[in-house]
């Protein structure tokens, strides 16, 4: 496949639109070929020196803007929203498990970073500021989150955390891979610490990041595949926050041809560590900035995705964890994790749209081969025009005289009916 073709399939599955705008799109090649080239990792220079320019979603939104323009009086803009039940913009949460415990030298060599109590307590041996499972599950259902935590497989004695595990789980916590040294370019590597922590877990795991982010553009997506990943969340910055690919949204990876891989991949937009070690903020101005960048992806309805490494929650920094909850999340975020951001985005792409006409009405039929459920579809005229009849799984939310929007409650097909006036 070429730049052109998989910006397009990108700009396709992003915007949620029918292939059949294809032909209208045909005068945007060289912004097609640039979203290509932002995903594939050629153009980082530039996204670290404006890493909070979105410029993927604002090339996204210039090819939709001339797309509406173009299309002809008798064919309506159709799309498929973002999110469930029209949530604004999304936010899911992860954390790495890099450590579960440390000496009480080592805590008390760093005990600044700890308040007294909690270094008292680590040196009585009452409790363990590195043992934060519990905790993170408190809070997140205490504020409706569920989560995803990757684990290394060979840093740490699982039987140490049996009881926080299955904690996790009855929380329905997404468990996956930390991938360790050396996977991220090896496919046995990567296989073999797949199948050892499924072991351990007693349980399928589905998503991952890399240890230190480590990563090849293509090689690392083409290794995650082979190993049926269903995503990964490791493209980000180590040293800031932002958007690595100039990418707001999860996005359909590719391999060295260009070719899609049914691999989705969530870009990192804020890791702890880029906050206090990289930016060096205070934890005040550290809540302001992670609201700035909430503001920032609603205005394009994207994704934040937020890194808080399960070792850092008693620490100073890692101690807004909740302040962070308390301000970030509304009633028009979709919070969730990473297996179910990734399966939501792969439902949606497959949700598929074809109109047809008759005696003046125009019929849209909706195949939904992957049981998505609360899909929101706006429809755009240019004309003006009445919705005649839905099929009773889908439900008008809002209309004007040429604008409509509708839910798709649930099933595997549907239909909506237009006519003329």
């Amino acid at each position: 496949m070429n730049l052109k073709d998989y910006g397009l399939k990108i700009l396709l599955s992003t915007l949620g639109i029918p292939d059949f705008y294809c032909p209208y799109i045909q005068s945007q090649d060289a912004k097609l070929e640039l979203i290509a080239q932002y995903l594939k990792g050629d153009l980082i220079e530039q996204t670290s020196q404006e890493p909070l320019s979105p410029k993927v979603n604002i090339l996204l939104n210039e090819i939709e803007t001339n797309l509406k323009q173009k299309l002809p009086n008798n064919i309506p803009y159709i799309k498929k929203w973002y999110w469930p039940n029209w949530k604004e913009y999304a936010f899911t949460i992860s954390h790495d498990v890099d450590k579960i415990t440390e000496s009480r030298a080592h805590i008390w060599k760093i005990r600044k970073r700890f308040s007294k109590l909690d270094v008292l307590k680590a040196i009585l041996g009452i409790s363990n500021p590195y043992n934060n499972f519990k905790l993170y599950a408190k809070l997140e259902k205490q504020y409706g989150v569920r989560s995803s935590f990757y684990f290394l497989t060979d840093e740490y004695d699982f039987k140490k955390i049996t009881k926080e595990i299955r904690v996790l789980k009855e929380n329905k916590t997404d468990l996956g891979l930390h991938g360790g040294f050396g996977t991220h370019n090896d496919s046995d590597k990567l296989n073999y610490e797949k199948k050892k922590l499924e072991n351990i877990l007693g349980a399928s795991i589905f998503g991952l990041r890399q240890h230190f982010l480590k990563f090849d553009f293509p090689t690392t997506w083409e290794v995650q595949n082979q190993a049926n990943f269903l995503y990964d969340t490791t493209v980000g910055f180590n040293d800031k926050i932002g958007f690595k690919n100039g990418i707001t949204f999860p996005f359909f990876s590719h391999d060295h041809n260009i070719d899609l891989l049914p691999l989705i991949e969530i870009p990192l937009i804020i890791m702890d560590a880029a906050v206090w070690s990289g930016l060096q903020l205070t934890e005040e101005t550290a809540l302001q900035m992670i609201q700035q960048i909430r503001d920032l992806i609603k205005q394009y309805n994207g994704l934040l995705t937020l890194l808080w490494h399960q070792c850092t929650l008693k620490m100073r920094g890692g101690r807004i964890y909740q302040d962070v909850l308390k301000n970030i999340i509304e009633e028009s975020t979709y919070v969730t994790n990473g297996t179910e951001l990734a399966e939501w985005w792969y439902a949606r792409a497959e949700f598929q749209i074809q109109t047809s006409s008759k005696n003046e009405k125009l019929l849209i039929h909706l195949s939904n081969p992957r049981n998505i459920q609360n899909l929101g579809l706006k429809i755009e005229f240019k004309e003006k025009i009445e919705l005649s009849s839905t099929s009773s799984n889908i439900q008008l939310i809002q209309k004007t005289e040429k604008d409509f929007k509708l839910t798709f409650i649930n099933g595997n097909s549907g239909e909506i009916e237009f006519t003329s006036v």
